[in-house]
């Protein structure tokens, strides 16, 4: 896929491209000015799939362990060579290994141990497994503060909780 077309792309795994279609066109969107056509773009759900490639970035995914089909990110800017992978909501997962291996940074969920998440702890250790630099955590459980990472800081030293809309460097 190459993301060069104007307009929207939504890009994902069938089922999430079916909801978001089904949403879409709830709207009457014929009398809209300027509204594009929404493109949909399925993604494979396989290890592997490429997202998105062209010139400067390539995007894959692979399945990971949740009730529902959905899979994780792994983006790697092409002219540095930088990565940063993304776990979506997940169990404990070698497929977050295999995405996240070697990235600078990887996003991932900490919301606690059970079907389909995992904690701040597993999530380090992941990023420890993986050779990851630095772990940012994300959907997390009410009231976590950074003193409560001292579990995941013995598996994996640069671990921060995410902010919503944060900007991280990688």
């Amino acid at each position: 896929l190459v993301a060069t077309a104007p307009g929207p792309n939504l890009v994902g795994l069938r089922p999430t491209l079916d909801q978001a279609r089904r949403c879409w066109e709830a709207f009457d969107t014929r009398t809209w000015k300027d509204v594009p056509e929404m493109r949909y773009t399925e993604v494979a759900h396989e290890a592997g799939a490429r997202v998105l490639e062209d010139d400067t970035w390539r995007v894959t995914s692979a399945p990971v362990v949740h009730p529902v089909p959905i899979i994780g990110l792994r983006v790697e800017h092409k002219p540095t060579g930088r990565v940063f992978a993304y776990s979506a909501d997940t169990e404990p997962a070698e497929a977050v290994v295999e995405l996240a291996r070697g990235a600078q940074l990887l996003v991932h969920e900490a919301t606690g141990e059970g079907p389909g998440h995992t904690s701040a702890a597993g999530a380090a250790r992941i990023a420890a497994r993986a050779g990851v630099s630095r772990l940012v955590l994300v959907h997390l459980p009410p009231g976590i503060r950074d003193g409560d990472l001292a579990e995941a800081r013995l598996h994996c030293r640069d671990v921060a909780l995410g902010d919503e809309l944060g900007r991280y460097t990688f």
